[in-house]
């Protein structure tokens, strides 16, 4: 397993800010979608850039699309 942090980005002030640290068996991609549960909700997040940092440190950005249920509702508009 890999050890990473993923950063959230914050609309408000602009930053990317702790959102959950998480062990993950593969590493994600640019623009690869990601789920995360947060609190029981499940939500859809968009990789924005993955930071390898020394020690073998891994910061992934991500910015949240919407929850589960709303992102399938939508019936995927980013396929074009």
């Amino acid at each position: 397993m890999i050890n990473t942090t993923l950063l959230e980005f914050n609309k408000n002030n602009r930053k990317f800010q702790s959102l959950k640290d998480m062990s993950l068996v593969a590493i994600p991609s640019k623009d690869d979608k990601v789920v995360i549960d947060i609190d029981g909700i499940g939500y859809v997040f968009k990789v924005y850039d993955v930071h390898y940092g020394i020690e073998g440190r891994i910061d992934i950005n991500v910015i949240r699309i919407a929850n589960v249920t709303d992102y399938n509702l939508s019936k995927f508009p980013d396929i074009k």
